[in-house]
């Protein structure tokens, strides 16, 4: 039994050496990739950044092979303090994510001084409570981290679907995936913080390739909208006193009528990747108080409420049997960028397929 283990921990420590050196030569790419898009944006350029700090401190696990290195808890320790700096790695992208061009230098130079501080402190000590300190400071900036994830990404996706008939590369639904595999990536690394382990190693080098493996592909082909432009009110000008004009209590939604006509005459099916500034721009009246008359009268959000004009149009050429048209056709002559989006959004909406409810009607 005991030989069996022996064995079965050197099947596991070659193939930690093998996920380590996979795992940095991976990060390496996906730098070189981002890096290579740097000027596309921010959160490109941000990326590759972080991607190339994460090769560096894969590549430093080289030393951990050696034998020296594993069996000194000083060297071994002092490795994982500077493995820390990852962490705020994490911070200055996912806030880079939720508010494109928010952060500055210093604030991103702020997120990594406590941990580069308390690296150094422990190189110069060795203190084992400076080594703990490090380790809470990680688990509090992550908790901190996490809940301004639950908040600004429900913002954001909030403010997403208010603004946009278009969804797809804009949303955040793919950063919940990645939130649930970067947390068994650091339940793996507090085991091993604690505890050397080639168990653990493994299935940390594993969980981290996952988990920026999906980052990467969506950031890929995210697209960074200003949030600062689309939150911003912009309201009507003020009725001028002098003219004996008393302000209205409630607006004055004069452009219902041209909403109305645009609705019948196929508009929206017509025009993929609305937006509610541009709408509202048609309708000659400001964003603030076209976007308070779909949600409040209409009951809708703006996404919601251009897809269901399309969604309509959609059903009535399914359910129509002259009508040859392929599905594909039919997303792309309802306003639908892609037929994937229009098959989420048609089973959602009626709970089936399109292909079923042809069926079905026609």
């Amino acid at each position: 039994m005991q030989h069996d283990n022996t064995a079965m921990q050197d099947i596991f420590e070659h193939l930690a050496y093998f996920m380590n050196g996979a795992a940095a030569m991976l990060f390496l790419l996906f730098a070189i990739h981002f890096l290579r898009q740097r000027r596309e944006n921010r959160l490109k350029r941000i990326l590759g950044w972080v991607m190339t700090l994460w090769f560096a401190l894969l590549a430093k696990d080289i030393l951990c092979m050696f034998d020296s290195v594993r069996h000194s808890g000083y060297i071994y320790r002092l490795l994982l303090t500077v493995d820390m700096l990852a962490v705020p790695s994490c911070g200055v992208f996912a806030i880079e994510l939720l508010r494109p061009g928010w952060q500055r230098a210093p604030r991103m130079a702020a997120h990594f001084s406590v941990f580069a501080l308390i690296c150094i402190a422990y190189a110069v000590t060795g203190n084992k409570y400076v080594y703990l300190a490090d380790m809470a400071l990680a688990i509090l900036y992550c908790a901190i981290v996490f809940i301004y994830l639950l908040r600004q990404a429900a913002r954001y996706n909030r403010m997403v679907h208010d603004n946009h008939s278009d969804i797809d590369n804009i949303d955040l639904h793919w950063l919940w995936h990645a939130v649930a595999i970067m947390l068994v990536c650091f339940a793996c690394w507090i085991y091993e913080y604690f505890y050397v382990s080639f168990v653990a190693d493994f299935f940390y080098y594993l969980s981290i390739c996952a988990v920026w493996g999906v980052i990467c592909h969506y950031t890929d082909r995210q697209k960074v909208i200003d949030r600062e432009v689309t939150e911003s009110p912009v309201m009507e000008a003020s009725p001028d006193p002098a003219a004996g004009c008393i302000p209205q209590t409630e607006p004055e939604y004069h452009f219902s009528a041209a909403l109305e006509q645009l609705e019948a005459d196929g508009y929206f099916c017509r025009t993929p990747g609305l937006t509610l500034t541009a709408l509202a721009a048609k309708l000659h009246t400001n964003r603030t108080t076209l976007s308070h008359y779909i949600n409040t009268v209409l009951g809708y959000s703006f996404y919601d409420y251009i897809n269901s004009l399309r969604l309509t149009h959609a059903k009535k050429l399914l359910s129509d049997s002259r009508c040859s048209l392929t599905q594909e056709e039919i997303a792309e002559q309802s306003g639908f960028n892609s037929i994937s989006t229009f098959r989420r959004a048609f089973a959602k909406q009626y709970g089936m397929s399109p292909a079923e409810y042809r069926r079905r009607t026609s």
